[in-house]
C-alpha cells in the first residue's frame, strides 16, 4: 500500500488534536510546502516499511514512528527561516541568539523505531532540532542527521542558527551526525548528543560540527568507536567542546579545528585496549586549549596534540588487570605549543609517557608533571622556551625506570625522582637559571645532568648499589652536590 499526502496544517494542530496529515502503511509518503507544517506517520506492524517525508517552507515538525522490523525512515525539511516562535526583531541576545530561541526551532523531526535493522536518514537546513530514538537492542540500526546552514546573506543574522541533534540507540548501531556551519566561518550553535547502550559489540558514532560546537558521545558495551570533528581549518569557529565517554576496548578520536577555547574530554573505563587521540589547533583568538583523558583498565594509549595558546592537558591511566599481552600496557603522549601545562598520571604496569612541550616569545612558559607507579616506566619530556620558564618534575616508583628530560630553556628547574631498581636519569638544561634535583634511591643507578650558561646549580643524591655519575655545568654562579 502507498499513499501520497500534500497537506497544509498548523503546528499547534498537530500538537493539540489528531488533525494534522498522518499516514500509515508498508510505504508512506508526505509532500508538505508552506508554513507551520506538520505531518505524523504511524508504521506499527508493518515489515521492512518505508516512511517519507518532505517539508518546505518555515517551523515545520514531523514526527514518524515505526514498529517492525527492517524499516526505512527518510526525511528532509528545508525553506527559508523566521525567527521561531514570535520573537520580537528587539528582544535581547545572548551569544547563542535570540533568549526565546533555545527550544522553538524551525524545524524539528521526531524518529522514533522500534523494531530491528531500522534506517533513519534525516536532513535539516536552517533552524534545526532532530530527535531520534532507535529502541531495538539488536544490531544494525543505523541513523543519519545532517544539519546545514545557510550562506551569508540568506538570514537575518547567522548567529541565531542553532542545530540541535539527539541520537539514542539501545543496540550497537551508528549514528552519524553532520552539522554545517555558515560558509563564511560564522559562529552558530551546533549540540549533538550521541548516546549508544549496546549490550553488544561495536557501536560506532561519528559527529562532524561547524561552527561553535558542543558534541557528547556516551558508549556502553566494548569495541565502541567514537569520532568528534569540530571546526574548519582556516575558519575560526568560536568554542568546540567534546565529551565523550566509553567502556573498554574502545576508539575515541576528536580533532578540534581553528577553535577559540577548545575543551576535550575522554573517559575510557574498564576492559582493555582503549585508544585516545585528541588533536586541538588554535583559533585566531584562541585563549585556552583543554584535553582531560581518564583511562581505566589494562592497555591504555592515549595521545594528545595542542598548537593553540594556553594549551593545557591532562592524562589519567589507571591499571586495573595485567597487560593482554604480557608486555604492554600504558602509554601517553603529549606534543603542546605555547603556554603549555600537561600533567600524566599513569598507575600500574608497562607506563610510558612522552611529552614535548615550546612556548613563543613572551610566553609564560611551560609545565610538566608526570607520576608513574609500578614496574616498566618511562619518561621523555622535553621542553622549549624562548622567553621565561620551563618547569618540569617527573617522579617514577618500581622496577625498571628511566627518564630524560631536555630543557632548552630560561627560567629552567627539573625535579626527577626514581626509586628502586635499574633507574636511569639524563638530564640537559641550557640558557640562563636552571636548577635541577635528581634522587635515585637503590639498585642500578645512573644519572647524566648537563646544565650550561647562568645561574646553575645542580643537586644529585643516589643512595647505594651500582651508582655512576656525571655532572656538568658551564659558566656563571656553578654549585653541585653529588652523594652516592
Amino acid at each position: 500500500m502507498k499513499r501520497t499526502i500534500l497537506a497544509s496544517v498548523s503546528f499547534a494542530a498537530m500538537i493539540l488534536s489528531a488533525g494534522p496529515a498522518m499516514a500509515a502503511g508498508s510505504n508512506s509518503t508526505v509532500n508538505q510546502n508552506g508554513t507551520l507544517q506538520a505531518a505524523v506517520i504511524r508504521q506499527e506492524t508493518a515489515t521492512n516499511a518505508k516512511s517519507t517525508v518532505t517539508q518546505s517552507g518555515t517551523d515545520n515538525a514531523f514526527n514518524i514512528l515505526q514498529e517492525g522490523t527492517g524499516n526505512t525512515s527518510t526525511a528532509t525539511q528545508a525553506g527559508a527561516d523566521v525567527r521561531p516562535g514570535n520573537v520580537n526583531s528587539n528582544a535581547p541576545k545572548t551569544s547563542g541568539g535570540y533568549i526565546a530561541n533555545n527550544e522553538q526551532k524551525s524545524n524539528f523531526g521526531n524518529v522514533i523505531q522500534r523494531g530491528t535493522g531500522g534506517t533513519s536518514t534525516l536532513n535539516q537546513t536552517n533552524n534545526n532540532r532532530a530527535l531520534i530514538e532507535q529502541t531495538s537492542t539488536s544490531t544494525d540500526a543505523v541513523s543519519d542527521v545532517t544539519q546545514n546552514q545557510p550562506a551569508v546573506g540568506d538570514s537575518f543574522n547567522p548567529r541565531d542558527y542553532q542545530n540541535s541533534a539527539d541520537v539514542t540507540q539501545a543496540g550497537n548501531g551508528r549514528v552519524t551526525v553532520n552539522q554545517n556551519g555558515n560558509p563564511a566561518g560564522a559562529a552558530n550553535g551546533n549540540t549533538a548528543f550521541a548516546t549508544q547502550d549496546a549490550s553488544t559489540l561495536g557501536a560506532t558514532s561519528e559527529i562532524t560540527q561547524y561552527g561553535r560546537n558542543l558534541a557528547t558521545t556516551r558508549q556502553s558495551g566494548a569495541s565502541s568507536y567514537s569520532s568528534v570533528a569540530q571546526g574548519r581549518a582556516g575558519l575560526s569557529s568560536g568554542d568546540n567542546v567534546a565529551d565523550v565517554t566509553q567502556d573498554g576496548d574502545s576508539d575515541s578520536f576528536i580533532t578540534q579545528s581553528d577553535g577559540d577555547n577548545s575543551s576535550a574530554f575522554v573517559n575510557q573505563s574498564g576492559g582493555s585496549f582503549n585508544l585516545s587521540v585528541v588533536n586541538q589547533s588554535k583559533g585566531t583568538g584562541a585563549i585556552l586549549s583543554t584535553v582531560d583523558v581518564r583511562q581505566i583498565g589494562s592497555d591504555n594509549r592515549s595521545g594528545a596534540t595542542q598548537t593553540g595558546q594556553g594549551a593545557n592537558a591532562t592524562v589519567r591511566q589507571t591499571q586495573t588487570l595485567g597487560a593482554s599481552n604480557g608486555d604492554r600496557s600504558n602509554l601517553s603522549s603529549i606534543e603542546q605549543v605555547a603556554f603549555s601545562t600537561a600533567t600524566v598520571t599513569q598507575t600500574g604496569d608497562e607506563n610510558d609517557s612522552y611529552l614535548t612541550q615550546s612556548s613563543s616569545n613572551g610566553a609564560t612558559g611551560s609545565t610538566a608533571t608526570v607520576t608513574q607507579d609500578g614496574q616498566r616506566n618511562a619518561s621523555g619530556i622535553n621542553q622549549s622556551a624562548s622567553g621565561t620558564s620551563n618547569t618540569a618534575t617527573v617522579a617514577q616508583t618500581g622496577t625498571d625506570q628511566g627518564s630524560s628530560l631536555t630543557q632548552n630553556s630560561t627560567d629552567s628547574a627539573a625535579t626527577i625522582t626514581q626509586s628502586a631498581s635499574f633507574n636511569q636519569s639524563f638530564a640537559v638544561q641550557s640558557g640562563t637559571q636552571q636548577t635541577l634535583f635528581v634522587s635515585q634511591t637503590g639498585s642500578d643507578n645512573m644519572s647524566g645532568v648537563d646544565q650550561s650558561g647562568s645561574n646553575n646549580y645542580a643537586s644529585v643524591s643516589q643512595t647505594t648499589n651500582n651508582n655512576v655519575n656525571s655532572l656538568t655545568q658551564g659558566g656563571s654562579f656553578n654549585t653541585a652536590f653529588v652523594t652516592q
